[in-house]
C-alpha cells in the first residue's frame, strides 16, 4: 500500500520538512509498513466501499499516529501533528468542493452535491453510523 493513493498523498514531504530528511524518512517508512499491514490484515465484510473508505481516510492517519507514539513522541505532540495533517487534507477537499461551487453556484446545487459527496465519502451502507460523540464530563 501506498499513500499516494490515500488523502495524505503529501505526508512524507511534510514529515521530512517537519522533523528533518532522515527522521522523517524513517517515520514516512515505518507509517507506510505499519499501513500497509492494516489495510491486508482488515476483514472489510465484502465491501468494497468500506475497504475504498478504511484505506483512503482511516488507516493512513491511524497508521500515521501509531507511528509517532512509537517513535516517542508524546500523545499530544502526536495528535498535534495528525490535527495539522489532518486539516490539510480538508482543506484540499474543501478547494476542490469550491471549485466545483464556482461553476454551479446555486445553493441547492452545493445543497445536492454536498449530499451525495457525504454519502460518497462515507456512506451508511459502507457501516459509518452519524450521530453526536460520547464527551466525557
Amino acid at each position: 500500500m501506498d499513500y499516494g493513493s490515500t488523502e495524505l498523498d503529501f505526508l512524507e514531504r511534510d514529515l521530512r520538512m517537519r522533523f528533518g530528511d532522515a527522521e522523517g524518512a524513517k517515520i514516512f517508512a515505518d507509517a507506510s509498513k505499519l499501513y500497509t499491514e492494516l489495510a491486508v490484515t482488515t476483514d472489510y465484510r465484502g465491501s468494497k466501499t468500506l475497504e475504498l473508505q478504511l484505506k483512503r481516510l482511516v488507516f493512513p492517519v491511524v497508521a500515521l499516529y501509531k507511528t509517532l507514539c512509537l517513535h516517542g513522541y508524546r500523545k499530544a505532540s502526536a495528535l498535534g501533528v495528525m490535527r495539522t495533517v489532518t486539516e490539510r487534507a480538508a482543506r484540499h477537499t474543501g478547494d476542490i468542493l469550491a471549485a466545483q461551487m464556482r461553476k454551479v453556484a446555486p445553493y441547492r446545487a452545493f445543497k445536492r452535491n454536498f449530499r451525495n459527496f457525504m454519502e460518497y465519502k462515507f456512506p451508511p451502507a459502507g457501516g459509518w453510523k452519524c450521530g453526536k460523540p460520547d464527551l466525557p464530563p
